[in-house]
C-alpha cells in the first residue's frame, strides 16, 4: 500500500492483512458538543408559522395527537410548543376532541375545518413530518464544536487502533503524521490490500461519538441529513437530556463506488416529500468519505477534483 498526504510525500508499506474485526478500543473524545432541550420557540432557531405549519402537518397524518404526542414527534418538550398549541386552538385550527390526563398536555386534538384548509397549505410546501429540523448555523456551529481539532494521535492510540492487522512499523509512521496533519489523505495500490480497513480504523480512532439533526432549515427549505443507512446511532441511556431534534451517532465512514456523479455531489431534491436529501459528503461530516476506486466514476476525474478542491483544502 502505498499513502500520500499533505506536503504531497509519497509512502509505502506491506499490505495489512486483516484477522478479525476492528477492535472496540475507547476512542479519543473529540465532542465539546450537547444540544439542550429548548424551552421556547426562540431556543429552537425557528420562527412561529414555521413551527405552526409543522404541528398542522403532524396532526393532519396523526388524524388525532395530544399535545404531548406532537411534541414528541417535533422532538421537543411539551413546553416549547404549548403557546402555539394555544395559538392554533384559540383560531380555531385545532379542535380538542377529549382529555387523555388532567393537564393540558394531555387534551387530545384534531384539525378543524378551517384547519384542514391550512393543512393543505403547509402540504404544498413540504411532506416532511420528522423532527423539527435545526438552522443551518446551528448546524455548522455543532459540525465546528465536534471536530478533532488540535487532538494529537499519539503511537499507543495508533497502534491499538490497528492492533487486528499484521502491519509494519514503518507504515505507522507514515499514517501517523497523515492523521494529524487532519486533512484530506490519498491511498493507492492494489485492490484487496487494506485501503478500506484503514481508512475505517482512521475514523473510528479519532473521535468518539458526535450530534447530527435529523433536517436541517434553510431559507425555509428542509433538508434531509439523518440516513439509517450511512449513520448508525448511539442508544440513548437517559441519563442526560439532549434536544430530540438531534440523534447521536458513531463517528460515520461514508463509502462510495463508482456511482457518484456530478448531479450526486449537490442536494437531491424528493419530487414526492417535497424536501432535499443531504448529499454523500455532507453525511459524511464529522467522519470519513472514502471514495474508493478513484477513477472509475462515470465521471471525469478531473471533473470531481474541481468539484472538492475547496473542500480537499480546507
Amino acid at each position: 500500500m502505498s499513502l500520500t498526504y499533505p506536503p504531497g510525500n509519497g509512502v509505502s508499506a506491506s499490505a495489512p492483512t486483516q484477522l478479525r474485526p476492528p477492535p472496540a478500543a475507547t476512542p479519543i473524545e473529540a465532542t465539546t458538543f450537547w444540544p439542550k432541550p429548548p424551552e421556547t420557540i426562540e431556543e429552537t432557531g425557528l420562527i412561529a408559522p414555521v413551527v405552526e405549519d409543522h404541528l398542522i402537518r403532524m396532526l393532519y397524518f396523526s388524524q388525532q395527537a395530544t399535545g404531548a404526542d406532537l411534541a414528541t414527534k417535533c422532538g421537543v418538550p411539551y413546553v416549547a410548543v404549548q403557546s402555539l398549541v394555544r395559538n392554533l386552538v384559540r383560531d380555531h385550527i385545532f379542535e380538542i376532541v377529549c382529555q387523555k390526563s388532567l393537564v393540558e398536555a394531555g387534551y387530545r386534538y384534531t384539525l378543524a375545518p378551517r384547519g384542514q384548509q391550512r393543512a393543505e397549505e403547509a402540504l404544498t410546501r413540504t411532506w416532511y413530518r420528522g423532527p423539527l429540523p435545526v438552522p443551518l448555523a446551528r448546524y455548522v456551529e455543532a459540525i465546528k464544536a465536534q471536530t478533532i481539532g488540535d487532538l494529537v494521535i499519539r503511537r499507543d492510540a495508533l497502534r491499538a487502533a490497528f492492533s487486528d492487522l499484521v502491519i509494519s512499523e514503518e507504515f505507522l509512521d507514515r499514517i501517523g503524521p497523515a492523521v494529524n496533519a487532519a486533512s484530506s489523505i490519498f491511498m493507492y495500490g492494489s485492490p484487496g490490500n487494506g485501503k478500506t480497513a484503514v481508512a475505517e480504523r482512521i475514523t473510528a480512532m479519532i473521535g468518539g461519538p458526535i450530534f447530527i439533526p435529523h433536517a436541517i432549515e434553510v431559507d425555509g427549505t428542509v433538508v434531509m441529513l439523518f440516513d439509517e443507512l450511512n449513520h448508525q446511532p448511539i442508544p440513548d441511556t437517559g441519563e442526560r437530556k439532549y434536544d430530540g431534534r438531534w440523534v447521536r451517532i458513531k463517528r460515520p465512514v461514508v463509502i462510495a463506488g463508482g456511482e457518484p456523479t456530478l448531479a450526486s455531489l449537490d442536494l437531491i431534491w424528493n419530487d414526492v416529500g417535497k424536501f432535499y436529501e443531504a448529499p454523500l459528503q455532507m453525511k459524511a461530516t464529522g467522519g470519513s468519505f472514502l471514495i474508493d476506486d478513484f477513477g472509475r466514476q462515470l465521471v471525469r476525474p478531473v471533473d470531481l477534483l474541481n468539484r472538492w478542491i475547496v473542500p480537499l483544502e480546507e
